[in-house]
C-alpha cells in the first residue's frame, strides 16, 4: 500500500505472516504489549525485505522466504532479548538452579546472546543448503536451459502467444487453398510492446510485426 498506493490481498497475507513470524521466537516469553510491538515492527522488516533487500542482494525468491521467514525470525530473535525483560512485560530468564526467575537482567547481555545465535543459524544454514543446492546441481541441474525455458514460456497460456507461419499455411492448404501473399505491415497495432520483472529478472516482450494475407482458392478468390 506504501509503494503502490493500494492495498493487495498479497500483501495483507505476507504481513500476518511476517508478523507471526517475527514473534514466534519470543512465544512464552514476552508480554502482550511487547508481542504486539514486535509484530508491528516485523511486519515493516518483512515488507522491506521482499521489496528491498531481496532486489538489492539479487535473490532468486519467488516465494519470498527469505524476505518473510529469514528477516522476520532475525528480527524477531533479536527482539526477544529486549522484550523478555520483565520491566517490558517479559517473564525474564528462569534460573533452573534456584528454580526462580533471575533477578538481574540486562538487554544488552540477552541482544548479545540472541545475536550469537542467529550468526550460528545462517551460518549452519547457509552451508547445509550450499551442500544441498551442489548436490541437487550435480546430478539434475537447478535450472532448467534457456530454450527449454522459452519454450516452456510458449506453450503457457500467457497473454501473447506468437502463430507461426507455417502452421497458417499449412492448414490453408487443407482447405484447397492454392495460391497465397504475405505482405509485411507495420506496426504492432495495439500490442505495444512492454517490460515485466519476473523476481529479480526483467523480461523484454517480443511483438512481432503484423503480416498481410492474401489467398485464392480453386473456386473463389478469397481476400
Amino acid at each position: 500500500m506504501i509503494k503502490r498506493k493500494k492495498t493487495s490481498l498479497l500483501g495483507l497475507i505476507s504481513g500476518v505472516i511476517g508478523g507471526l513470524v517475527t514473534v514466534t521466537p519470543g512465544a512464552g516469553f514476552v508480554g502482550v504489549p511487547g508481542a504486539i510491538i514486535m509484530g508491528l515492527i516485523g511486519g515493516v522488516a518483512c515488507w522491506w525485505g521482499v521489496t528491498y533487500l531481496k532486489r538489492m542482494i539479487r535473490l532468486d525468491d519467488s516465494l519470498d522466504v527469505f524476505g518473510i521467514h529469514g528477516v522476520g525470525g532475525i528480527v524477531g530473535a533479536l527482539l526477544t532479548g529486549v522484550f523478555t525483560d520483565p520491566a517490558l512485560g517479559g517473564s525474564g530468564i528462569y534460573d533452573y538452579v534456584t528454580n526462580s526467575v533471575a533477578a538481574d537482567y540486562s538487554i544488552i547481555t540477552q541482544v548479545w546472546v540472541q545475536l550469537k545465535a542467529v550468526l550460528v543459524t545462517i551460518v549452519w544454514s547457509g552451508a547445509a543448503s550450499a551442500v544441498i543446492f551442489k548436490l541437487v546441481d550435480i546430478t539434475i541441474g537447478l535450472r532448467v536451459s534457456e530454450d527449454d525455458e522459452r519454450e516452456i514460456y510458449e506453450k503457457s497460456g500467457s497473454d501473447y502467444q506468437t502463430v507461426r507461419l507455417e502452421a497458417v499455411k499449412d492448414a490453408l492448404q487443407k482447405e484447397n487453398i492454392t495460391g497465397m501473399t504475405v505482405s509485411e505491415v507495420r506496426g504492432f497495432g495495439r500490442q505495444k510492446g512492454q517490460r515485466s520483472y519476473t523476481e529479480v529478472r526483467s523480461t523484454g516482450w517480443i511483438i512481432f510485426p503484423k503480416l498481410k494475407l492474401k489467398w485464392w482458392s480453386t473456386i473463389t478468390k478469397l481476400i
